[in-house]
């Protein structure tokens, strides 16, 4: 039986009824669960930005709107997208634990994950691997 479900999500649309999917799956499942809570990962996974050696040319901040470096920049954009994706996962999460009804036989977790030279899809392999999902 299921005791962990990794769902990868990316803000689109299919993504957003797979989640569904798991979410109704892991009610389904937790009706007749005697093996404890029920642990759903919401996960999205930001590829990594290319590294273009030699052309380090200076860029302009996001942010400040100043001019850095553009390893800063890349670090910036990072940030920014690993703060946009935290938002995205944490409005899923709460969606979820909103329509809870008096079933406490579920956890829903959030990760964001970057792909460090990896795919995206092997990203996600290795993660649930390590969960043991």
């Amino acid at each position: 039986m299921y005791k962990k479900l990794v769902v990868p999500v990316d803000g689109s649309k299919p993504a957003d009824k797979a989640l569904d999917h798991a979410m109704h799956l892991t009610k389904t499942i937790s009706v007749n669960n005697s093996f404890g809570k029920i642990e759903i990962i919401i996960i999205s996974v930001i590829p990594d930005l290319p590294a273009t050696l030699g052309f380090e040319s200076p860029r302009k901040s996001r942010r400040t709107g100043e001019v850095i470096s553009y390893s800063e920049y890349i670090n910036e954009m990072y940030e920014l997208k690993r703060s946009n994706t935290i938002n995205l996962l944490s409005a899923r999460k709460k969606k979820y634990e909103s329509h809870r009804t008096g079933d406490n036989n579920f956890i829903i977790r959030v990760e964001v994950l970057v792909s460090q030279g990896n795919s995206v899809s092997d990203t996600i392999i290795k993660f649930a691997n390590k969960e043991k999902a």
